[in-house]
């Protein structure tokens, strides 16, 4: 009798059940509609409370997160944003749209692989589009993995060939991919196809013609550049880029004035490194050391700052001891590099250990058996240690590889006294 009474009673509440269910379905649909009002009006605040209490009343409708996480989003609630996009996901993962506008907070905030790695999950669900793919190549592009963007955008020009900007996006990626003849191609059809350029053609005009070291063709684009924008389109990559045309163009005071305002606009390593070698090659080692080591101190794994504040710095004041501190570090972050051991062994070298100097060159050969200066640095070595013989081997090789003898008096002397010069 009590298992019938049972039955009976979890019978009756069945129609109960559904009836609340329905009731609820109708409230949230309710709120939802008055915090889709809320928003026309842009009263953000309260269209998030009801979509709040739709939620509360339906969580299984994907809409409701994704609006909700857009309000937070209009309220600069970026990490509130993406908890409601996540929760969406979760609850609805076969059919959410919440990864395409998680993606886009993911952007925003900075996180650009997380923003790809979603845009790539909506296309799986719902199919590339032609907003998936601009959204995969903006977040490839901030992340400078170039060669991955390029397919993309060759959908985007086979869907819109009318589109100028996709072709100045694509030559960039191919710019970067060092592909310069064909980004030469799109930005023909740029300068062919369409009425007027605009700003980005101009930076990556200057770009193109800056790596192929034509630098006073560099120096007009990047100049039409920031008569258009005032210097704002791409931010201080302007300037720096402007630096570097008027560096290989052999106008240093120009590049230093360009480069400062590279660095007014934003502190990046890369920046005072090029200053520092500016500084270098006019002969101000003390701002060049100062500019090195702020490279380091942004970004301790850029081996071109040891490599250059050993070069320019501590071999020219003969700290050799500073210099193999410098290059050990090299070495610890790219343990092939065969100019970093040949540089080291200079070091030890100058220090008069000549066990660790020929550990080193012997290693740099092993390496790269054509780099002239480990065979310089051998010549002197075996020179010190009273083997003429080994010395004037060494010497031949360095000539044969192509020691620029003319800028070394430390090698020319070294010529004479070994009997290859008067």
């Amino acid at each position: 009798m009590l298992r019938a009474s049972f039955i009976l009673i979890l019978f009756l509440s069945i129609p109960l059940v559904n009836a609340q269910d329905k009731k609820a379905v109708k409230r949230a649909e309710k709120y939802a509609k008055k915090g889709a009002k809320s928003i026309e009006k842009k009263d953000f605040e309260a269209s998030l409370e009801w979509y709040t209490f739709a939620i509360n009343e339906d969580p299984s409708i994907d809409a409701y997160y994704n609006r909700k996480g857009w309000v937070n989003t209009m309220l600069k609630n970026d990490s509130a944003a993406i908890a409601d996009y996540s929760a969406g996901i979760k609850r609805n993962p076969s059919t959410t749209q919440c990864h395409l506008y998680r993606g886009l907070v993911f952007k925003n905030v900075g996180l650009f692989q997380a923003a790809y790695d979603d845009f790539s999950k909506h296309a799986n669900i719902h199919g590339e589009t032609r907003q998936t793919l601009e959204c995969k190549v903006n977040a490839l592009l901030f992340l400078k993995a170039y060669d991955e963007a390029i397919p993309y955008l060759d959908q985007l020009i086979t869907i819109v060939p009318k589109i100028e900007y996709k072709y100045i996006q694509r030559a960039l990626c191919l710019i970067e991919t060092n592909q310069l003849e064909a980004a030469k191609l799109d930005l023909n059809t740029v300068t062919d196809k369409f009425n007027q350029l605009f700003t980005p053609y101009y930076y990556v005009e200057g770009l193109w013609y800056l790596r192929k070291k034509d630098f006073k063709n560099s120096i007009n684009a990047f100049n039409k550049l920031m008569s258009n924008a005032g210097g704002g389109a791409y931010g201080p990559d302007n300037y720096w880029y402007l630096s570097n045309a008027f560096h290989g163009n052999g106008q240093l005071d120009s590049a230093i004035i360009q480069i400062n305002k590279a660095i007014a606009l934003q502190e990046k390593p890369e920046y005072f490194l090029d200053r520092g070698n500016y500084y270098a090659e006019l002969g101000d080692l003390d701002k060049a050391l100062i500019d090195y080591s702020k490279t380091i101190e942004l970004d301790s794994t850029i081996t071109g700052a040891y490599n250059n504040r050993t070069f320019y710095i501590w071999f020219t004041q003969k700290e050799y001891q500073n210099a193999v501190q410098d290059l050990t570090q090299v070495i610890n972050l790219d343990p092939d590099n065969a100019f970093a051991y040949s540089n080291r062994s200079y070091a030890y070298y100058g220090l008069k250990d000549f066990e660790h100097a020929f550990i080193d060159a012997f290693k740099s050969v092993e390496l790269e058996h054509r780099n002239p200066y480990v065979y310089k640095n051998l010549a002197l070595m075996y020179f010190a240690i009273g083997e003429e013989g080994e010395a004037k081997n060494a010497v031949e090789g360095a000539l044969n590889w192509g020691f620029p003898v003319d800028t070394d008096p430390e090698f020319q002397d070294l010529l004479i006294k070994l009997g290859f010069t008067k």
